[in-house]
């Protein structure tokens, strides 16, 4: 039943109540009837005063909760809008969860995997470490034998040098004898030939610029010339420094200031190839 029908049947009860109450006033009394029927009819005027506006006040309030349920059916829809949303992402976060949650898993068994895999790399890299150990100081004792092995060798090479040195030194200076006693043999009076010969500069050097002949004779030209003290005469020595080798002697019979023209004269009993003969950039040096 609505608030309306309640007062409606509050209403009546009220007036039945009243009009009861007159009609037992009524029959009890039964004097001034008029005056005590007006003073009930004043009072029912009252009552219906009274409960019209009990009724307006009833009218007002069910207005008022008609507005109310109206604001509250919106907060309904609002709210209910509100929830939809918040099960869709509540629907979406749980579907990402349980997601995560068997990637999770999933990592789990991963590095449960990668855990038994370090352990066994571990291992090797300790077996690894020890082997490296053992080669460095394998390497290490290697190191001192090559270096000791090194240093005997340079000393060798050091020796070796030194006695090749002297080697050619002495096998010059027999090829100077030689040649010088071939000369003598050859001109048994002292005349011509080498000991006509005039000194050349103390620590003369030169430098073969051009050859012009055979084996047999040949003509070599060479720098510097008068300037160094060079004169006419002058028996120099013919040697090539890579390989090194004695290539014989250069008799001088013409030179300007910066230049000389001498002949080759090979060592005796040689026989001369293209290679034993004298060649650019070969060096000259007094003897």
């Amino acid at each position: 039943m609505t608030a309306i029908g309640k007062l409606l049947v509050f209403v009546v009860l009220l007036l039945s109540l009243v009009w009861n109450g007159l009609v037992v006033n009524a029959y009890v009394t039964r004097a001034n009837w008029r005056t005590e029927a007006e003073k009930y009819r004043k009072a029912y005027s009252e009552a219906s005063e009274s409960a019209a506006g009990l009724k307006k006040l009833l009218e007002e309030e069910r207005k008022a909760a008609d507005d109310s349920r109206a604001v509250l059916r919106v907060e309904q829809e609002r709210l209910y809008k509100q929830y939809v949303e918040a099960d869709k992402q509540y629907r979406e976060l749980d579907e990402k969860y349980k997601k995560q949650q068997a990637e999770d898993l999933k990592l789990a068994a991963s590095m449960t995997a990668l855990q038994g895999n370090i352990a066994a790399l571990t291992e090797q890299v300790n077996g690894q470490t020890a082997l490296i150990a053992k080669k460095e100081k394998e390497l290490v004792e290697l190191t001192k034998s090559t270096e000791n092995s090194k240093a005997e060798m340079v000393k060798a090479q050091l020796e070796r040098d030194a006695q090749q040195q002297r080697a050619e030194r002495f096998a010059e200076r027999i090829r100077e004898l030689s040649d010088e006693l071939a000369e003598r043999r050859a001109n048994p009076n002292g005349a011509g030939g080498l000991d006509k010969r005039t000194s050349a500069p103390i620590g003369f050097r030169g430098t073969v610029r051009r050859y012009e002949g055979d084996a047999k004779e040949g003509i070599v030209s060479l720098t510097p010339g008068l300037d160094s003290g060079l004169r006419v005469g002058a028996v120099l020595t013919v040697f090539r420094t890579n390989p090194a080798k004695y290539v014989g002697k250069v008799i001088i019979i013409q030179a300007d200031p910066k230049e000389a023209v001498g002949k080759f004269v090979p060592p005796p009993g040689s026989k001369l190839g293209a290679d034993d003969l004298p060649k650019v950039d070969d060096e000259l040096k007094a003897e």
